[in-house]
Parts: structure tokens; sequence; C-alpha cells
């Protein structure tokens, strides 16, 4: 059983939102026709709600972003793969040695960070026993991969330099044989695993990225991330039994 966490390599990444004008757009317009769909509106009411989300979307879009309506965009878009920029991913492994060792990346260049992503695993393979035949440790992985795989296609980032014994790096799949999700294992948040099995909670939380990410406090968010794997990895070797 150990022997397979002889590749454990745990992974985290953070995101924000990608917040482009067609992604606005986008956005508003599901809403309208969320609200003109619904049949509990008189067309009056209908009217004042859409003109209200107007209204609202041009105040974010002129800078106006800590308000209700702002931040549930925000925290929409962060979540969703197909509308987020990943700024920050984090690894931990153990070495030939079985030493624990991290290391994580925060940038506002989305491909200089998917570059850095695909050498720095394709290291750690090299550190690793069984010729480095990874096996996923995340939690709420489905999440991650799905957000790394766009990351990638879209900066036209190859993966070719890491060494695969199966069809894809990630799986196709929610459940796989070569992920470890501990999030699937316990059915709760990582700060609240984190704090039965380590004693110590996470040092941050996702939602305040964006913040950190605007007030360019790009090495808290490195910090951040780079704990967040840490525990994700520690939480993993202590379940897995």
């Amino acid at each position: 059983m150990r022997d397979k966490l002889d590749t454990l390599l745990s992974m985290d990444t953070e995101t924000i939102p990608n917040l482009t004008a067609d992604n606005l757009k986008d956005y508003e317009n599901k809403l309208i026709s969320k609200i003109n769909s619904s049949k509990k509106y008189t067309d009056k009411t209908k009217k004042t709600k859409t003109d209200k989300i107007k209204t609202r979307m041009m105040e974010f879009k002129s800078g106006i972003r800590d308000t209700e309506f702002g931040r549930e965009l925000i925290h929409t878009f962060s979540k969703d793969p197909l509308n987020n920029i990943v700024v920050a991913v984090g690894l931990t492994y153990e070495d030939n040695d079985g030493v624990e060792i991290s290391t994580a990346k925060a940038s506002k260049n989305e491909k200089e960070l998917m570059e850095w992503f695909v050498d720095t695993v394709s290291d750690i393979q090299d550190k690793m026993k069984n010729d480095g035949d990874l096996i996923w440790g995340t939690h709420y992985g489905i999440f991650d991969f799905r957000s790394l795989r766009l990351a990638l296609i879209r900066n036209n980032v190859s993966v070719d330099k890491i060494k695969l014994k199966r069809d894809t790096l990630f799986p196709i799949k929610k459940y796989s044989d070569f992920v470890i999700d501990s999030c699937d294992m316990m059915e709760c948040k990582l700060d609240e695993l984190s704090k039965a099995v380590l004693g110590e909670g996470k040092i941050n939380n996702g939602s305040k990225v964006y913040e950190m990410f605007m007030n360019n406090e790009i090495d808290e968010i490195q910090k951040y991330v780079l704990d967040d794997a840490q525990k994700t990895f520690r939480n993993i070797i202590k379940i897995y039994i």
C-alpha cells in the first residue's frame, strides 16, 4: 500500500477570474435570460431586475467591485475553469531518500507559470522512485485538473517533457487509479481536514486570492498555495490507511 505513495505528487492551484469583455457579456446575458425566462415575475419586474443587472455590470466594469454583485461575480468566475486564470501552483513530494520537498510559483504571467509547472514536474519525476510514475495527490482535484488542462491549452504549452505511463497527464474522469483525493476520501474542506489530522488549518482563504493579486501580493499567494500543497500531501500520507 505504501508503494503507491512513493510517487505521490500533491498539487494545489490558485485562480482568479478571467474578466474579459466577452466573458462579462456572457455572464450578464445569462443573468438576464434567467430573469426573462422566469414565470414568477411580471414584465415590469423583469425590466426592473434587468436594468439593475445592467447597472451593476456597468459599475463593475468601471472598477466598483467591492459590492455583493461584484463579489459574487468574482467568486463565480474564479471557481469556473472556463472563466478563470491560474495564478499559482504548489507541489509537494518525497524524494528517493524519503525527504519531503515542496515548491511553488505564483505569477501574473499564466504562460510562464504553465511552463514552470511542466519543467518542475519533469524534474521531480527524476528524483522519485518507480521512474516517477506519478500519483496525483489533491483536495477536490477535479477543479485543479480542469483549470490546469485549459491553462496549458490556452497558452499552447506542451507536456511532452513529462514522462507518462498512461494516455493522459490528468484524469479524464473524476475517479482514477492515479489520483488520491482527500476531499473524496473524507468529504470535508481542506481547512477542516487539516485541523483534524494535522492540528492546524489553512493559513489563508481562496476567496482572498483575487484581492491579493490586485494588490500585487504575489509572494503571499505563493506562500498560500505552497502551504495548501503541503497540507494536502501530509493529510493524504496520514489518512491513506
